[in-house]
């Protein structure tokens, strides 16, 4: 379980792996936060004997709600796992004007060396440019 199921980037999270069983006893966990945009995982907390970790997360996925995914694996003494997931929203806490993240991409973009560099750079100013639109949209709906 995860609390709060929803908060900022600066939110104190606590997660939980309680209750697991197995016959080859003992258990050890490792906590991950899944990023949906750049498709990879991060490490929240290594492999120990630790049911709970404490942490605050990423920024979910704008285009789906600012849901993100933190992992949960589950491993025996025969190193035997399960995975198991735990969906949370997770915004920004700071939003900024359009026209200071287009200025920010800009200069990322012009520091990349690689095109590989550059095309993370166009997908992020793209995602960070809909989230501005987004919220600054639902500001105005809300007024």
């Amino acid at each position: 379980s995860i609390s709060p199921n929803s908060g900022f980037d600066d939110t104190i999270f606590s997660i939980y792996a309680y209750n697991w069983q197995d016959l080859n006893l003992p258990l050890s966990y490792s906590f991950y936060q899944y990023d949906s945009i750049r498709k990879t995982s991060y490490l929240i907390r290594q492999q120990s004997s630790l049911t709970y970790t404490i942490t605050s997360l990423y920024p979910g996925n704008p285009l789906n709600r600012n849901r993100t995914s933190v992992i949960v694996y589950i491993y025996d003494t025969l190193d035997c796992s399960t995975k198991y997931s735990i969906d949370v929203l997770v915004s920004n806490r700071y939003i900024y004007s359009s026209v200071e993240t287009f200025d920010n991409a800009i200069t990322s973009i012009s520091f990349a060396k690689t095109q590989r560099n550059v095309d993370i750079a166009l997908a992020t100013t793209n995602l960070l440019l809909q989230n501005s639109i987004n919220n600054e949209c639902t500001k105005d709906n809300v007024d």
